[in-house]
């Protein structure tokens, strides 16, 4: 298992983070963006290399985000900071979503 720091970020680690932020289920995304379920596991998992950008648009879309707003929130190198806390603020400061907002 890689370590912390030497993670890399993809769509997929935002996606389930947003997801699991609003509260959704797999099926419950996949509903709103209209992409079957299995397609956004994959991206989660970082399956799919290189997801269409249409899917990623769909999928923005169901957090009313545009797919550069979601692109944005892909961590970038901070040194010094762990990559899990860098993540969760980079994905809070792009969406303005966390995971306190949507209780």
């Amino acid at each position: 298992m890689k370590n912390d720091q030497t993670k890399r970020w993809h769509e997929g680690d935002v996606i389930r983070k947003l997801r699991i932020a609003f509260g959704w289920t797999l099926p419950e995304l996949a509903r709103r963006s209209q992409i079957n379920q299995q397609t956004i596991h994959r991206i989660e998992k970082g399956e799919t290399k290189d997801p269409k950008r249409d899917t990623l648009t769909r999928i923005a879309a169901a957090f009313n985000l545009t797919a550069r707003e979601l692109d944005d929130a892909v961590p970038r190198s901070h040194p010094g900071v762990p990559l899990r806390h860098r993540a969760e603020s980079e994905i809070e400061l792009a969406t303005g979503v966390t995971s306190q907002s949507t209780t």
